[in-house]
């Protein structure tokens, strides 16, 4: 298909946003939105650079538009469209090719506090939401888990990146992870960020290890990503890597085992 289109439900509690889209390299892509009332503001068709502003004319709503080519950091297109008192309602989004080709495309509204619940794609995917820096290279990028149940935390961004690059790296804990707190108390946290906290432990083990203990003086950091990849916990009822747990689950008993006989 040359167009597509997609639907994007907005909350009156969510009056001013923004979201992107980020077409695959075989698109140019043109892009026109439609308000809940039926309102179709004019096309956008990609460029160097500007900003094309459209004041709906039967409801407060304003949007501005920029339709770049060549995003400066990546080289790729970018669709950023950002609105103001968007009013209640299913909205349309609909991209084009103008090179006629198929195409694909990923979008994303902000994460976090940033936007309700209430606002939503609705047609969407789980997959492709791990976003910049946990879609970088180097990065040993880390998937949470819930160790009692051993299920994936729900909160959990699931990979690849939109270029097919494999993440997450690694599962770790995830769920009620005791830390310390202010005034010399402690706590316990659950998500993502607790998970990467457990896996920089790990990482410190291995580097000393490997560097203070003088097993392993020219290690890096790839090098230590790539033994905990490689020590990672796996069921056989998995195909890895995988959009999930990526290489498994943390596990550096393993991992040192993979290191006895060297």
């Amino acid at each position: 298909m040359h167009s597509k289109e997609f639907e994007l439900r907005v909350s009156r509690n969510d009056p001013s946003f923004a979201f992107e889209i980020w077409p695959d390299l075989r698109a140019r892509l043109s892009v026109q939105i439609t308000a809940p009332n039926g309102e179709t503001m004019p096309i956008v068709y990609p460029s160097f650079k500007g900003c094309v502003a459209y004041d709906f004319i039967l409801s407060s709503t304003y949007v501005w538009v920029n339709n770049v080519l060549i995003e400066e950091e990546n080289g790729t297109q970018l669709i950023l469209i950002r609105l103001r008192n968007a009013s209640e309602g299913i909205w349309r989004v609909r991209l084009k090719n103008i090179d006629s080709n198929p195409f694909s495309f990923h979008s994303w509204l902000p994460g976090g506090d940033l936007i309700s619940e209430d606002t939503f794609f609705i047609e969407s995917t789980p997959d492709t939401t791990i976003t910049s820096p946990g879609n970088a290279y180097y990065a040993l990028t880390t998937s949470a888990y819930n160790q009692f149940t051993d299920s994936i935390l729900i909160t959990s961004s699931r990979g690849y990146t939109r270029f097919g690059l494999v993440k997450p790296d690694i599962a770790a804990p995830g769920y009620e992870i005791p830390c310390a707190s202010p005034n010399n108390g402690y706590l316990s946290l659950t998500g993502t960020g607790a998970a990467a906290a457990h896996a920089s432990g790990a990482v410190a083990i291995v580097f000393e290890w490997a560097i203070i203990q003088g097993n392993f003086t020219s290690i890096t950091g790839n090098d230590v990503n790539t033994l905990i990849m490689r020590g990672a916990d796996r069921s056989s009822a998995e195909v890895y890597p995988n959009t999930i747990w990526g290489y498994g689950k943390l596990d550096l008993y393993s991992l040192f085992l993979l290191l006895t006989l060297v």
